[in-house]
């Protein structure tokens, strides 16, 4: 039997929990998110030069549209479905961006970094979203809205302390973010989700084309989504390049657009795509996206992300594009 099959999927309700959840209910509970997204939005609209941008990933740090993504010919056939063919090459869009809802100018300040790549194959793209965290800090969707809601209730007490008032953004997490966060979640899942937050943001970031991207949740491959006949996996973009040592790396950089830019004029920028497949319910839970599923030696390389040399930075033009993007 092929790895990966079998899993189990479970369906939240209209409360986003799991008790007699089901299909249709969760829709329901999704369409409530959306809602929610929006506010983010327009919370940060202000901040963000009066342009609605995401709620999360606002800034493009850097766009290319003449990227390529290559399927290696050595796929595996149960993985051979949609777009993944034997040495199939495929145009696609790639967007960096910081985490935050907020568009803030100097990228040396502690954020994720994210990755997302859109691959033109025809009619239907495909979207392959990633942070360079693997882990998670929250569980599943409405774990992970509260963060993002805490994030606004942070900034909402930010705004209310003087700017050089000593550790404001501390003081901000203490009386907005975190309160709320116990109010919703609880006292356990607030400290994880805190803590894991807290230690992801300091993952101090020289270089775009040297981090390693995780997609965190997983999801299934095959022409058929069921757990008998789809295989489950999690996916990341390994860099080619080598990342220096975390003592090596001072503040990161100030602008992390720049240094892309000047990398680019050397040579390609390469990443591979590679898989862990789900092996049972305890060690790779699909539900669970703050579990590693294992390490490096789970990871199969089955294509490559490149990103030309002499690419133009298509910032603008890639920044409103609907990859990872609630208004343009």
């Amino acid at each position: 039997m092929s790895k990966g099959l079998n899993w189990k999927e479970e369906y939240f309700n209209e409360d986003g929990k799991y008790e007699k959840g089901t299909i249709e209910k969760e829709e329901i509970f999704f369409d409530r998110i959306a809602l929610q997204i929006r506010e983010v939005v327009k919370h940060y609209k202000e901040a963000n030069n009066n342009i609605p941008a995401r709620a999360i990933h606002a800034k493009t740090l850097a766009g290319f549209t003449d990227a390529v993504f290559r399927v290696l010919p050595g796929l595996p056939q149960d993985l051979n479905a949609g777009f993944l063919i034997p040495g199939k090459e495929y145009r696609a869009t790639v967007r960096f961006s910081n985490a935050s809802g907020e568009i803030i100018d100097d990228d040396s300040k502690p954020d994720l970094r994210g990755i997302a790549v859109r691959i033109d194959a025809g009619k239907d793209g495909h979207d392959l979203l990633m942070t360079n965290a693997e882990l998670h800090h929250a569980k599943d969707a409405r774990e992970a809205m509260f963060a993002i809601r805490a994030g606004v209730e942070k900034d909402i007490m930010e705004d209310k302390i003087p700017d050089q008032f000593p550790l404001e953004s501390e003081i901000a997490e203490m009386i907005g973010a975190l309160p709320f966060l116990l109010k919703n979640l609880g006292f356990k899942t607030t400290i994880h989700i805190a803590g894991t937050l807290r230690k992801q943001m300091k993952i101090k970031v020289k270089s775009l084309s040297t981090e390693t991207f995780w997609s965190r949740a997983s999801v299934a491959i095959g022409n058929s989504i069921t757990p008998e006949k789809s295989v489950a996996v999690k996916f990341r973009l390994r860099p080619q390049k080598i990342k220096p040592e975390q003592d090596e790396i001072k503040e990161g950089e100030k602008n992390l657009r720049q240094k892309i830019e000047s990398e680019l004029r050397e040579d390609d920028i390469k990443f591979y795509f590679e898989v862990q497949r789900f092996k049972d319910e305890e060690s790779t839970p699909v539900e669970d996206a703050r579990i590693s599923w294992g390490d490096d030696t789970s990871f199969k390389t089955i294509a490559e992300l490149i990103i030309p040399k002499n690419s133009k930075n298509e910032s603008e033009l890639v920044g409103c594009t609907c990859i990872q993007s609630v208004e343009c």
